[in-house]
């Protein structure tokens, strides 16, 4: 593999496994698994169950609180992210707050806190990215092994 393929796998895992810890980190088991492929990757979230609560404004602000999540999940990579990211985020907060305008404005306050966390997590990411490198693709269980090493 030449130098160049080999940074650009080397990018392409760090990028998948900036979602995936923030997956880990912000959804708890909800990764299904994370993959590297030749030219691409792929974060895989397992999906969402149906909630029943009687308490319908409960479910309401859990929904939301799991998409806001998702958002960060998808921003975590800020500008080195690819355009699919933000957008798929993008018309996530678009649905939740109805606005354009009020869906950017979330989604600069969500991407803050989002570059925060990615921060504070450096060392995982770096960790589970040489890991994706190695073994090419990982579940949600080996992906929770490796960040709790």
């Amino acid at each position: 593999m030449t130098e160049t393929l080999t940074r650009q796998r080397e990018g392409i895992a760090k990028h998948e496994s900036t979602h995936a810890v923030m997956a880990n980190h912000l959804l708890g088991d909800a990764l299904q698994s994370v993959e590297l492929m030749s030219d691409k990757g792929c974060c895989r979230l397992k999906p969402v169950k149906g909630m029943r609560v009687s308490n319908w404004k409960i479910v309401e602000l859990a929904e939301r609180e799991h998409c806001e999540r998702v958002i960060m999940m998808l921003l975590a990579n800020g500008a080195n992210g690819d355009g699919h990211d933000h957008d798929q985020a993008f018309e996530i907060a678009r649905e939740l707050d109805g606005d354009r305008d009020a869906a950017q404005l979330h989604i600069e306050y969500l991407s803050r806190q989002a570059e925060l966390i990615v921060q504070k997590l450096g060392p995982q990411i770096t960790r589970l990215s040489e890991a994706l490198v190695r073994h090419g693709k990982l579940s949600g269980g080996e992906v929770e092994a490796i960040l709790s090493k």
